[in-house]
């Protein structure tokens, strides 16, 4: 379509040419019109490149928006192992998240991928409290759950260091606990509000 364009307005533009020079500006103006389709069609190829994988879409959209920590959290699960389209990376993966987390340190989804991480790499008191984190952000609670499920009642069985595991278990009850009052009271107010307006405006 746009070469179409392309030819017809430079037909239009040089039909009216002065007629000695006119064979010349047509081949300048072509040649000019050729290498912008040209540098056109290379920027179209590559970014159709971009999207033919979820690692070139990410890497592209991190490229584009360098500070966006969603992206990169997604970038980091590919290198993770997600998908399968490179080989584990462990360390790439750790960095991401760090770079994700120190662009928006509000930004609660890391401690989930955190959590995975440290468990694949045996570090689990670090593990414990991402996993608690976690489990306080509401877009990856059913997940952590799941693991939380699944984790403290095998620790805290354990001969050895059970006993310990079950006091640091309690202060992560704890703050869960405090967390969702906080969280609690916090919609009441909201709701509080929301009714006063709503009660001002059928006044």
């Amino acid at each position: 379509i746009y070469f179409a364009a392309g030819v017809r307005w430079t037909i239009q533009r040089t039909a009216a040419l002065p007629k000695p020079s006119s064979l010349r500006v047509r081949l300048a103006i072509f040649a000019a019109l050729l290498l912008t389709l040209g540098n056109m069609g290379y920027r179209t190829f590559v970014r159709i490149g971009d999207w033919t994988t979820n690692k070139k879409l990410l890497e592209s959209g991190v490229r584009s928006c360098p500070r966006c920590a969603k992206s990169i959290l997604e970038l980091s699960k590919i290198y993770g192992g997600t998908g399968g389209e490179v080989r584990v990376d462990l360390v790439k993966t750790r960095a991401l998240i760090d770079r994700a987390h120190s662009i928006d340190p509000d930004f609660c989804d890391v401690h989930w991928q955190y959590a995975q991480l440290d468990y694949r790499e045996h570090d689990y008191l670090k593990m414990e409290h991402h996993l608690t984190e976690a489990l306080m952000c509401k877009f990856t609670t059913s997940s952590a759950y799941s693991m939380w499920q699944q984790y403290w009642p095998l620790i805290t069985q354990d001969r050895t260091h059970g006993a310990e595991a079950k006091k640091r278990m309690a202060r992560y009850i704890e703050k869960v606990e405090a967390e969702r009052l906080r969280q609690e009271k916090e919609e009441e107010e909201e709701q509080r509000k929301a009714k006063g307006i709503g009660g001002g405006e059928e006044l």
